[in-house]
């Protein structure tokens, strides 16, 4: 070890470690990443790496307080009436069988009128909810990501099962992106419906055309044939 020049870690050394790893568990969350870039890190400073249940602890207390801090940050934001807004998108609908939360989760499957008004409906819910004005400038671009692919898949019983240092912060970030996207994809979808109905539009020319010309040919053709008889001396005339 002397020769290689490695040491034997320090309580120091991991209190150093276990700041890094609460900065890294703002960017990306995943234990396997966080857990590899420890060891990482341990090597590239030279440090022998304690056992895997030290650096596993260590990870978990890294993402504590990684969601810690973005509850935080967050906090601003969670004023009683927001807190309650949250909690109703996981209570059930009195006249359906689904949450606010599912309608939302849904994206437009279809470039129809019918998903274009939908997503225009979602647009205006969440802007009438002012989620537009929430700044969450403070949070790290990926670890907003993360929190909003989880709000994505997530079902309300599985959100009313956590605490609100996590509920929160992931129904904050799903909100926040569903805007962002949303807008992005009515647009999408509009250009879609629009460059369809085009080429309905151009196809149902081209049909017309075709359908004029065949009953011009057919028109020519008739009157080649009432020409040949009027022109044919072996017709005889009619008395009248």
């Amino acid at each position: 070890m002397t020769h290689l020049g490695y040491r034997r870690s320090s309580v120091i050394d991991m209190t150093e470690l276990e700041d890094w790893l609460s900065e890294r568990a703002l960017e990306h969350d995943q234990p396997a990443f966080l857990l590899r870039t420890a060891t990482e890190k341990l090597r590239w400073n030279c440090i022998l790496r304690p056992g895997l249940t030290s650096l596993t602890r260590l990870v978990s207390a890294a993402r504590e307080r990684a969601r810690q801090s973005t509850f935080e940050l967050v906090s601003p934001i969670l004023s009683p009436t927001v807190k309650q807004f949250l909690d109703s998108l996981l209570e059930l609908k009195d006249d359906s069988s689904r949450t606010t939360l599912t309608w939302l989760q849904q994206m437009p499957n279809a470039h129809t009128s019918t998903q274009i008004i939908v997503t225009l409906e979602k647009i205006q819910f969440l802007q009438g909810t002012g989620i537009p004005d929430w700044n969450l400038s403070t949070i790290n671009p990926n670890r907003l990501k993360f929190l909003a692919n989880i709000g994505a898949r997530a079902t309300n019983q599985q959100l009313q099962r956590t605490s609100e240092k996590r509920r929160y912060p992931i129904l904050i970030a799903f909100l926040k992106q569903s805007y962002l996207e949303f807008a992005d994809v009515v647009v999408d979808l509009f250009d879609a419906c629009l460059w369809e109905c085009h080429n309905d539009a151009k196809r149902e020319l081209d049909e017309k055309r075709l359908k004029a010309a065949r009953s011009t040919n057919e028109t020519l053709r008739t009157y080649g044939e009432i020409a040949k008889i009027i022109i044919n001396d072996q017709i005889p005339v009619s008395a009248q």
